[in-house]
């Protein structure tokens, strides 16, 4: 157990907290960071995420992928341009990732 009372981290943790969450933190800060009704957000208080935060993050982050269908989350869905099958409507726009993207392998790397 860490000082922070959490397990052992597991690789899809360690991802997350490394690339995952301050790559969404950079590109999806201006909806996604702090708290939103109805969205998913990063919560973050200060200038970096505390493993607290990181750890709640990761949860709420976690509801958005299908581990049976990676390619299919819900989270990658929304990124996608509209004209993609996989597409699902996104309140900041369509086409943020495309398939190949930097950010579009890291997510299918975090999920698988």
């Amino acid at each position: 157990m860490f000082a922070d009372g959490f397990e052992a981290e597991s690789a899809g943790f360690t991802i997350w907290r490394d690339q995952v969450q301050p790559a969404i933190a950079a590109q999806c800060s201006s909806c996604h960071l702090g708290e939103r009704f109805g969205i998913t957000t990063l919560a973050r208080q200060g200038v970096t995420f505390t493993a607290a935060e990181t750890r709640s993050n990761y949860e709420a982050f976690l509801r958005q992928i299908s581990l049976d269908a990676p390619p299919s989350s819900r989270l990658l869905a929304k990124l996608l341009p509209t004209c993609h099958a996989a597409s699902l409507p996104h309140a900041g726009g369509n086409g943020l990732v495309a398939p190949g993207d930097a950010l579009h392998a890291l997510l299918i790397t975090w999920i698988e």
